[in-house]
């Protein structure tokens, strides 16, 4: 499982597309013909295909772990976050993944 979410995590941190498709305070929205996303809004589309809650708790949780207080909305939505600090709490999350 610990694989699956390593996977899913990496995906959503791809469709994120290097910072270009990340968005603030919007959980998904469509910006010049670009689909943006919250890092909740990656996760969600990253694990959608299979339509598998599971799955989705499980990133969402490896997530969660990586970011201030658990708080994934906050950490994202904060008015000085920046891309760097976003991806790097997914690569630290799928690195812990990687050692379960």
């Amino acid at each position: 499982m610990a694989e699956q979410t390593a996977d899913d995590l990496r995906a959503a941190l791809e469709l994120l597309d290097d910072g270009r498709a990340w968005t603030k305070n919007v959980f998904r929205e469509e910006r010049n013909g670009v689909v943006c996303r919250c890092m909740f809004g990656a996760v969600d589309d990253a694990t959608r295909a299979d339509d598998d809650l599971p799955r989705y708790k499980r990133a969402c949780n490896a997530l969660r772990d990586q970011v201030p207080n658990g708080r994934i909305a906050s950490f994202n939505d904060a008015e000085e976050r920046t891309w760097i600090e976003v991806e790097a709490a997914f690569q630290r999350a799928i690195a812990a993944e990687e050692t379960r």
